[in-house]
């Protein structure tokens, strides 16, 4: 209810002659808008690439910059139209109905200056909208008393503007269908009050759009409205050209389990190319520690794992193919970690594509005289060079021939993405996608489980905590309570033998952090 308060109808648009009373269908006048097919398809196909939109979106961002030089006010109210049929609540089944629920509710839009800054802010307050504005309706009419009085006192916009979508796709000169060249006559009475000083409707139709602007005739001349129809004109050409000459960017609502704010957004472009990331959330608390670690302890980072394993039968051109699948199927293994310049906690960055770092070696010719020695050093080395926690991928293969069908494997990556039980599964993954077996589908990822942390009760967790532990006076030491067993060996990388012929169970059986 505060949310659809706060959208008041704003200041009064100019007009020739405001008579005081309603205007009506009889008395209204029209002006026609049409892009051109090529900059409509721009619109439609290049443009939302820019900043993550849809059309609807830009075509509400032109609105507001050619009212605001129309009017030189730089704030509108518009009432939008929405049919109800797209995704508003998750178990909502609307498969077996026919048939729009309109909805109609009020948005406030401004001109935020630049048009980068004006497309960001008109699409984030589009996708703020409680439910897809389902709710002004329901409280509008089928609320209590009080908040139906409260919604009544408020101004209706004077804007309605109503975006049909594309009717070339199911309806045109090669479909089944085709509008006729007739009138279909009026819809409404002649003596219909009409919705708002200015109704705008859009389409596109032959591959062009067409945009509508309705008015009383009483209330503006034909030549106010033509001028606000060039201003609309022009305005949507500044933004298609400016989405379609390398401008991108991100904005909250792009990554919502981040809750980072539009600057934070605006600084990592600073650093990070946009255009290829796929998500960003938060860390995990044993992520958040295992950061920490790495960034204080530098070269001598003790997160960073090493698997050896000793294969056969294996073709490098298909496990290394096999890995970077693999690794293009998770996102986590396409994660990179910031903190820097953000306002807030340290966030994991998935990039779109990432290409995995497989080395390949041939040491059948020079076989060194002492191999466990130096493949011992090969892995130490490894080891060093360590990894920057900002740059996935977190991981790198080495496969060093041999003889003639025996190679070792040298897998180094860091803790903070996998863990050893998920490092057992990816090695499964790839041998079985590198032997041609084909992977089911991934279900679920680790975005899903940060998005069931976020959802838990944090205060009610440390409230449990704090009372269980509450006779606690120190920390319970496990590691001087236990006594270990003699005669047990240093324990070494793990090295495990695979062949490509064996099955992957029996294969990886174990795999273990160094």
């Amino acid at each position: 209810m505060p949310y659809w308060l706060d959208r008041g109808a704003g200041a009064r648009l100019p007009c020739n002659d405001d008579h005081g009373d309603v205007d009506r269908v009889g008395d209204g006048g029209e002006v026609s808008l049409v892009l051109d097919a090529d900059l409509t398809s721009q619109l439609l196909e290049q443009a939302p690439a820019a900043y993550r939109t849809q059309a609807n979106d830009l075509l509400l961002a032109g609105l507001v910059r050619a009212v605001s030089r129309w009017s030189q006010h730089d704030e509108i109210t518009v009432e939008l139209e929405g049919h109800g049929r797209e995704e508003i609540f998750p178990d909502a089944d609307v498969s077996r109905t026919v048939g729009w629920f309109t909805t109609a509710f009020p948005v406030r839009l401004k001109d935020a200056g630049d048009e980068a800054s004006l497309i960001k802010a008109v699409k984030e307050t589009l996708r703020a909208i409680p439910n897809r504005g389902i709710g002004y309706g329901v409280l509008r009419h089928l609320g209590s008393e009080q908040q139906r009085h409260a919604l009544a006192q408020l101004a209706e916009p004077q804007i309605v503007f109503n975006y049909l979508g594309r009717f070339d796709a199911n309806i045109g000169t090669n479909q089944r269908f085709s509008f006729a060249a007739e009138s279909a006559g009026p819809s409404r009475s002649a003596t219909a009050p009409m919705r708002g000083w200015l109704n705008i409707t859009g389409l596109v139709r032959d591959g062009r759009l067409e945009l509508s602007l309705g008015y009383g005739r009483k209330r503006y001349r034909d030549a106010t409205v033509e001028r606000l129809a060039a201003h609309y004109k022009d305005a949507l050409r500044e933004l298609i050209t400016h989405c379609c000459n390398g401008a991108f960017g991100l904005t909250p609502s792009d990554v919502p389990l981040s809750g980072l704010a539009q600057a934070d957004l605006d600084r990592l472009a600073a650093n990070l190319d946009l255009r290829g990331i796929e998500d960003i959330y938060p860390l995990s608390p044993m992520q958040q520690g295992m950061l920490f670690h790495a960034l204080r302890d530098g070269a001598n980072d003790a997160y960073v794992n090493q698997v050896g394993l000793e294969l056969f039968g294996v073709d490098a051109g298909k496990l290394k193919a096999a890995w970077q699948m693999v690794s293009d199927r998770h996102a986590t293994l396409r994660t990179g970690f910031v903190w820097q310049n953000l306002s807030g906690a340290a966030q994991q960055v998935v990039h779109r594509q990432v290409t995995v770092p497989f080395v390949e070696e041939d040491w059948r010719d020079s076989a060194p005289a002492d191999l466990q020695a130096a493949l011992a050093e090969m892995s130490r080395r490894e080891r060093a060079m360590g990894f920057d926690i900002s740059r996935p991928p977190l991981q790198r293969i080495r496969l060093i021939r041999l003889d003639y069908d025996r190679h070792w494997l040298i897998w180094t990556h860091h803790h903070i993405f996998v863990d050893g039980w998920s490092s057992a599964r990816l090695v499964a993954e790839v041998l079985q996608q590198a032997s041609g077996r084909p992977l089911p589908a991934v279900q679920g990822g680790y975005r899903d489980y940060i998005a069931w942390l976020q959802g838990r009760d944090r205060e009610s967790a440390e409230r449990f905590w704090r009372e269980a532990l509450a006779g606690l006076e120190a920390p319970t030491l496990l590691a001087n309570t236990l006594t270990p067993p003699k005669n047990i060996p240093r324990r070494r990388p793990c090295q495990r033998r695979a062949c490509g012929g064996r099955s992957v169970d029996r294969a990886i059986e174990v795999l273990c952090k160094a």
